[in-house]
């Protein structure tokens, strides 16, 4: 393909947005150097050639949303990052939204187990005799 024939494409499609990246945690560090692996490289290329949204990683911003930003071009501004807590680029949850959450999650948690220990006791045949002596022979030392 001709780069002639794709620029008039793109300057179309693209005009009035501009594609943000945030690669920084696609950087490789050894020996107090960083770089650019192959797939590091690929993957901002993907980005670049896609020119559209991935979270975590690329947003396209118009002109208007990069005014009422102060026509900052900060990356953090328009890339969102979620952390392992789920707050997005450093901003905090109150006490009372993460403990709800935990709670959620641990009612979850707990529902998930009590099905699992229902599917081991139909693993567990109590009409064998070795699934009740099994323990009691191993602790005490007897067949």
């Amino acid at each position: 393909m001709q780069l002639e024939k794709v620029a008039p494409v793109l300057k179309c499609t693209r005009q009035g947005r501009i594609l943000f990246i945030d690669a920084v945690n696609e950087v490789a560090r050894e020996r107090a150097q960083s770089f650019l692996k192959p797939e590091h490289q690929a993957r901002i290329l993907e980005a670049y050639h896609n020119f559209g949204a991935e979270p975590d990683f690329a947003i396209v911003a118009t002109v208007d949303e990069i005014a009422a930003q102060s026509h900052s071009l900060s990356i953090p501004l328009y890339v969102k990052r979620v952390t392992a807590n789920g707050a997005v680029n450093g901003e905090t949850r109150s006490l009372p939204e993460l403990w709800a959450e935990w709670e959620r999650e641990g009612r979850v948690f707990w529902q998930e187990m009590d099905v699992l220990m229902e599917m081991l006791d139909t693993l567990t045949d109590t009409t064998t005799p070795h699934s009740k002596n099994v323990i009691p022979s191993v602790v005490t030392g007897t067949q």
